[in-house]
């Protein structure tokens, strides 16, 4: 699958915690994933709000980005998961990227969902077309 300034128009996502359904349905996001805005090596992913326009902009912003780099394909499925460790400023705590993941699943060639995965909550949201 090209990742290459690829993205995703949902209509609607579903939260799962723990394997939950605790929320969901219509909202507008854009999933965005492009080469190494840093450089690095993989991909850089951000998540944009589209709920008041379908427009992708910059400054509506619901995930911020995370490096990350393709950890398995398939024909049907490609798996992305973080890497590298951001500071916070002032503060010194270190969040891992690697806590963040991504499951893209495209049978037939077609993006039909996308699955964010935040590890360390175990929480999944799936991004819908």
């Amino acid at each position: 699958m090209d990742l290459h300034n690829f993205i995703f128009y949902s209509t609607s996502h579903y939260r799962f915690e723990k394997g939950v359904k605790v929320s969901g349905g219509a909202a507008k996001r854009a999933i965005k994933i492009e080469d190494s805005i840093s450089g690095n090596k993989g991909y850089s992913v951000t998540i944009f709000d589209l709920e008041l326009s379908s427009t992708l902009r910059y400054d509506k912003v619901s995930m911020s980005t995370k490096p990350m780099e393709v950890i398995s394909s398939s024909p049907s499925e490609t798996k992305m998961r973080g890497w590298g460790i951001y500071t916070v400023p002032l503060v010194g705590i270190q969040i891992p990227f690697s806590n963040y993941g991504l499951t893209i699943l495209h049978p037939d060639g077609h993006v039909k969902e996308i699955i964010l995965h935040l590890y360390d909550r175990n929480i999944m949201i799936v991004y819908k077309a």
